[in-house]
Order: C-alpha cells, then structure tokens, then sequence
C-alpha cells in the first residue's frame, strides 16, 4: 500500500527549477548517467565532458556530486586567455594590469602583465573582457601576480599553487568560438599531467566533440551523455511528487504531460508545477488532494508554450533566412527537418534525423537542385547560423557528421510536435519571405 510522507515541501521544493538542486528535493531521481559521473568525481583521474540537450539536468548533475569545484561560464567573446584569467581569479589569484591615480581611483585592462606589490590597498572588479575598475580603500591590500596568460606552464604553475582539490566547471563550453575550443583542449593533456581536472559542459549530442578537436586527448576524457528522460523515469518524478505534497494526479493527465514534454525533465517539471499553481497547491497537504481536472492541465500546457516553444519558433525563422540572391539552400534544410518532425514519434526525432533523408526531403520539394555535399556543409554550419553577436542561443539542430544525423538540441521543439495546437510543417512561409534583401 502506497504510504504518504510526512514531511512539510513547498510547491518549488518539489517542482521548482533553480539553478542547484535543493539538499532534500524529492524529485531528484537518481539515474544510471549520474551513478557514472559520481564515480568518475570519485574514483577516476580524467577530464569530463557532461553534454546533451538543454534542461536535462546537467548543472544539477555537477551540483549534486562535484563538492568543491570553481565554475567558469563561456562566453562567444572569450579568449583562451580570458578563460585562463578567470579560472585563476575564481581560485583567488589576481591577474591585471592597473594603475591609480592620487585619489585612489583605479582602472586599467588586465593583461598578461601585471604589477606586483601594489602599496595602495584597492578594491578592484574584474570580468572576462578583461575590464577593472575599483577604487582604494584603506586596510585592505591586493597583489597582483605577474602571469603571461600566453603561456600554458606558467598559468598551469599559478592553478597549481591555488587549486586545493577543486575541479575546474566550464559552463557552456558550446558559445566559445570554435578556434577557442580548440586552443583550450589543447591543454588539457597538460592539465591531466600536473593533477587538474576540468568538467565540461555543452550542449551538443556529439560524444567525440572534444576529442575530435585534439585527437591526442585519447582516453584522457571520459564522456557523459546526460541523455534523454524515459517516459518511466518521468512516471517516478510524479510519484516523489505526488507523495511529497499529498496529491494524486490522474492518469490521463500524466500520460499528457509527457507525451508534450518531449522527453525533456526541464520542460515536465514546468507544466507539472504550473498545473500544481493552477490547481493552488502551494505546499504539502493536510490529507491528499486528487487533481483531475483537464482544462487546467490545458491552461498549464498553454503557459509551458508560451514560454519555451513561441521563442524557439521565432529563432526558426531568422535561421531559415538568407542573404539575398541566394537560392534558399537554408530554408529548406529547416523546412525538410520540420517536415520530418511533423511525421515522426518522438522516439525517432530524439534518434535524430538521418542525413539521407534530409537531402531526399530536399529533392522531392522539386524547386531548387543542389549538390549533396553542399547540403551536408551548410548542415555543418547550422548551430552556427542562428546566433548573434550579443546573444548567447543554445542551437536549435547539430549536425553530428559521424553518425550521419541532425540532432534536435532545443528540447522544446521536441515538445512542440506534441502540441495539438501547433503544427510544425506549417511554420514556415514561402521561400521569398526568407531571402533578405541586399
């Protein structure tokens, strides 16, 4: 017989989607990818590569097991030499170039020099661009370490003095330009050497992406899919829930919600607590409350749209968008991988859209011939395409050229061919509507 619990949650302890998981959440469901990450932390002396789709739990994974790590979040404007900047200031090491002037103030460009000993005591900000400004204050002393950040022994001697047991977290390890990811990976290998181990976290579905980038990595890295939920780990969210705020949700709404969640637990938890809020649960019950009313299950799949699926529509449409002139080759490989969307179950989209039918989709539209493999290079170029210049866009698709796929990474889109509402064959216009002018 099912037993209730007898401790108090609130609505968010349950449900709730904060950066890091609480101590005592109930629906943190332990599954086989974090029992292999907890041993890799514990038992294993190589780098690790965390990846999969957006809000599959990969900040919580790094949350819940690495006990002492620094993190560092990428950013598209990033240097090899910003990161090796930043990572040395999170571990306390000051690196920069500044001067004062006679009322205390400071600014300057931090670089790969520095001045050492300044007598003034300064109270100084930095970031990743590389900007300080602060200004003196009294008491207080900080020194500045003559590093070149240029230089990968001597940043790997300053880590060294300051490391202690942490981990190093690169956080969106994906916006970093493709040069800089490389220019990184490449001291990896001598960061292994020397005892300092770095967690990296993208969002791509590609497990060769880091090695591929310096082959010589070998087994020096260890991958980490964090994967997709299954429909059965999603059923146990609801239980822990449903056991932790004394409520019953029906079996028909359950079904529902992950049918529309696209295997995604980022976007369940969402329209499970806001179905919760609908339905005023805010905390723990008194007795058990069932919950079986469908029109608002329909108003919480409303919302969980509006908020996740109409902006990754949006982003649709700029990346099928051309340059004039152009015969519209990105429009329809956008159109094709909708199509494909449209007539798939969820399973085979996860899977991946095989290459192949990409280029045949293509084909059968009858209205522009292109080249297979100038069809396979432009796929290569498409979690490029859609980003800007100020902002940080996870990729809707990735191209993985060794297993022949187009990866959906956007989660929500998954999620969007679920929605009676929404038809993905029908989001795009006609090609004209996509050419920019010139």
């Amino acid at each position: 017989m099912f037993k209730w619990g007898s401790k108090s949650y609130s609505l968010d302890d349950v449900f709730g989607l904060s950066e890091k998981p609480k101590e005592d959440c109930p629906t943190y469901i332990i599954r086989d990818v974090h029992e292999q990450f907890q041993y890799l932390i514990e038992h294993d002396n190589r780098h690790i590569v965390v990846y999969g789709a957006s809000k599959q739990g990969k900040t919580w994974l790094i949350e819940r097991y690495c006990k002492s790590y620094v993190r560092i979040g990428c950013d598209p404007k990033n240097s090899r030499e910003m990161l090796f900047r930043a990572i040395l200031q999170q571990l306390g090491e000051n690196v920069g170039n500044v001067e004062t002037n006679s009322v205390g103030e400071v600014s300057g460009e931090a670089g790969a020099t520095a001045k050492i000993g300044i007598k003034a005591g300064i109270e100084v900000g930095t970031d990743l661009t590389g900007k300080v400004v602060g200004k003196a204050t009294e008491g207080n002393k900080l020194t500045y370490t003559n590093i070149n950040l240029e230089s990968t022994d001597e940043v790997i001697r300053a880590i060294k003095e300051n490391i202690s047991n942490n981990f190093i977290v690169l956080e969106n390890f994906h916006y970093l330009k493709q040069e800089v990811q490389k220019e990184f990976a490449t001291a990896l290998r001598e960061f292994l050497f020397h005892n300092i181990r770095v967690i990296i976290v993208g969002v791509w579905k590609e497990s060769t992406k880091v090695n591929a980038l310096v082959p010589d990595l070998g087994d020096r890295v260890e991958t980490v899919d964090i994967g997709d939920w299954t429909p059965d780990e999603l059923r146990k969210i609801v239980s822990e829930g449903e056991n932790a705020l004394k409520i019953k949700i029906s079996d028909e709404i359950v079904d529902k919600f992950i049918d529309i969640s696209g295997r995604n637990v980022g976007m369940f938890k969402s329209v499970l607590k806001s179905f919760c809020f609908r339905n005023r649960v805010f905390k723990t019950n008194d007795r058990v409350v069932q919950l079986a009313d469908i029109t608002i299950s329909e108003q919480a799949i409303q919302k969980s749209y509006e908020e996740a699926i109409t902006p990754a529509i949006a982003r649709i449409h700029k990346l099928a968008s051309m340059r004039s002139g152009s015969k519209g080759l990105r429009y329809y490989i956008v159109r094709a991988i909708l199509d494909f969307m449209s007539d798939s179950t969820v399973d085979q989209i996860v899977d991946g859209i095989p290459v192949e039918q990409v280029i045949k989709t293509i084909k059968d539209y009858n209205e522009e011939v292109f080249q297979d493999s100038n069809i396979k290079q432009e796929l290569g170029l498409l979690h490029l395409r859609e980003e800007t210049i100020d902002v940080n866009y996870i990729p809707l698709f990735y191209f993985d050229s060794g297993k022949g796929k187009v990866l959906i990474v956007d989660s929500s889109l998954v999620a969007a061919t679920r929605y009676d509402i929404l038809n993905l064959r029908d989001v795009l216009g006609p090609k004209e509507q996509y050419i920019k002018n010139s």
